[in-house]
């Protein structure tokens, strides 16, 4: 079933790393493919990734991540295991931090006065 979803996959591919780990050790995808083809890589709640255990995963996918691939790391906390990831896949990193600009925002909000 692996290998059907993986001959038929589109343009769009979503998986956790370690289902796209197993692609690349079972050989249904070439390391060269993904080099060549990737163009967006996004992984969701980097925050927890190495702590539920896909950092040796993570270790085989990023030295196929092509310095052109936009990647997006997507977390709720700053950590070390973000710091960690960060360092990992990402080339020329540049940090988003929406939460500060919310707590200033929440912090005039509500009608408040000095």
């Amino acid at each position: 079933q692996l290998k059907r979803a993986v001959a038929t996959a589109g343009h769009i591919v979503v998986a956790t790393p370690g289902k796209l780990a197993a692609v690349l050790r079972e050989g249904l995808l070439s390391p060269s493919i993904l080099a060549s083809r990737l163009q967006v890589l996004v992984l969701d709640e980097a925050d927890l990734l190495l702590s539920y255990g896909y950092e040796e995963d993570l270790g085989l996918i990023a030295p196929q991540v092509p310095r052109s691939c936009q990647c997006l790391l997507m977390s709720a906390t700053v950590s070390e295991e973000v710091e960690r990831l960060q360092k990992l896949v990402l080339h020329n990193a540049v940090t988003l931090n929406l939460l500060a600009r919310g707590q200033a925002a929440a912090g005039t909000a509500g009608g408040e006065q000095d």
